[in-house]
């Protein structure tokens, strides 16, 4: 079975993932969009920056009010200071996180449409960090970043130097 410590350790290591593809998008290329409809590298970093301590806040209220008091701090977001608002986030959803036990993640709530209990809101949400995980690294792929692959994101590290 699966402790709270290890769902937050599933959500610390994306967390760190993010932070790490971050730093992979090429100078100057944050505006870079991969279609017209699509959020810019800068959006979704500033996206990234609230989501996952405005959804732990709407799990939690089992309102998604709880999420809006985080959007205007995603508007300070920038390229250069993401690092930091993400170590922020970060914190702000251990804190949140540590108010979760037993009793209320077995407790339904209704969020965005879909009543289940708060625990599979938590997994659901794991899941999709993840998806934003691959959308960051394909934005970096696709902004020029050549030199990235499959450790960066899986494992946020870069490949490591073939033995000759």
């Amino acid at each position: 079975m699966y402790t709270k410590q290890d769902i937050w350790a599933s959500f610390k290591k994306e967390l760190d993932i993010i932070k790490h593809l971050a730093g992979k998008i090429p100078a100057g290329k944050e505006h870079h969009k991969p279609t017209e409809k699509q959020r810019t590298t800068l959006e979704l970093l500033q996206y990234l920056s609230v989501n996952g301590a405005g959804n732990f806040a709407a799990i939690l209220s089992g309102d998604t009010g709880g999420f809006a008091k985080y959007v205007d701090r995603s508007k300070e977001v920038t390229v250069e200071n993401f690092a930091a608002a993400i170590d922020w986030e970060e914190s702000e959803m251990k804190t949140l996180f540590g108010q979760f036990n037993d009793e209320n993640l077995s407790e339904s709530v209704t969020l965005f449409g879909r009543t289940q209990s708060r625990a599979l809101f938590l997994l659901d949400f794991l899941k999709m960090l993840t998806g934003y995980k691959m959308q960051l690294f394909l934005y970096a792929k696709g902004s020029g970043n050549e030199t990235i692959g499959t450790p960066n994101v899986w494992a946020g590290m870069d490949a490591p130097v073939p033995v000759k």
